[in-house]
């Protein structure tokens, strides 16, 4: 999928937020396990399903041949209006850790753990392909360029060695820092048109600093322990690689510079 922007970005009426409807309070708990228990299609009476996923149904979308398909190539994520019948439930903020020290490195193609029952991706209308795609936005917004990596070269001085390797090392380094500003703007895109009117929001955040989002969740609210099921054997550095006993990473660590994607519900 591609990132809209100002030029390519669809033609959809603007977000209402004064049409939000409200949400009960009903908190879960700490964070387990991604629980498999979901609804069935939106637009039946939902009950659980043995479909074995943490995802909401792919829409229902209707062949050239008048047939029923689960095909996504129908319609985009952002041009499916969010169902009328789902609850919407309030639930824990959930969370998945950057697979590395920059973001080009991604998240893991996993909805957040959640020990909500069912998955809040069933109660708001998220399915597999639109959170994939989402990641694979922010993923590829934050990947260097063929013209990322000709710009850190300098021919200059590319007689030395030594020197010019050095310099397209801090460069493609810097070039990595300023690819967050492109990943806000994936975010933002995805707020507006989709997350939002499904009563959630996607925030980003470094460590203790939040980067993205318009809600005022405090980063103490959005700090959740970590567990096996949301830690990354894909986390190892090449500086401060954890040897011997673990070292706990928190997201009010003021030390603590990992990448985390909260999905929280407004």
């Amino acid at each position: 999928m591609i990132v809209p922007t100002e030029k390519s970005q669809p033609e959809l009426p603007p977000y209402d937020e004064g049409s939000a409807r409200e949400v009960t309070d009903s908190k879960t708990g700490r964070l387990g396990n991604i629980h498999t228990s979901t609804y069935g299609s939106p637009e039946l009476s939902y009950g659980q399903s043995s479909s074995g996923s943490p995802y909401a149904p792919r829409p229902l979308q209707p062949d050239f041949d008048g047939a029923v398909s689960t095909s996504s190539s129908f319609s985009t994520s952002f041009s499916r209006p969010p169902p009328g019948t789902l609850p919407y439930s309030s639930f824990d903020p959930i969370f998945l850790v950057c697979r590395g020290q920059y973001l080009y490195k991604g998240f893991l193609s996993l909805p957040p753990p959640s020990s909500a029952i069912p998955h809040p991706f069933i109660t708001h209308d998220v399915n597999e392909g639109d959170w994939l795609d989402f990641l694979a936005e922010i993923q590829g917004a934050a990947t260097l360029t063929e013209k990322d990596l000709s710009r850190s070269h300098l021919p200059i001085i590319s007689i030395i060695p030594i020197v010019n390797s050095l310099a397209s090392y801090g460069i493609r380094k810097f070039m990595k820092s300023r690819k967050a500003s492109s990943v806000l703007k994936v975010i933002d895109i995805w707020n507006h048109h989709f997350f939002r009117p499904r009563k959630l929001e996607v925030i980003l955040t470094k460590g203790p600093i939040k980067l993205s989002g318009t809600h005022d969740y405090p980063i103490a609210d959005l700090h959740t322990p970590e567990t096996s099921g949301t830690r990354s054997s894909f986390m190892d550095r090449k500086e401060g690689k954890l040897k011997g006993k673990e070292k706990e990473s928190t997201a009010d660590d003021p030390e603590d510079t990992t990448y985390r994607l909260f999905v929280v519900p407004i």
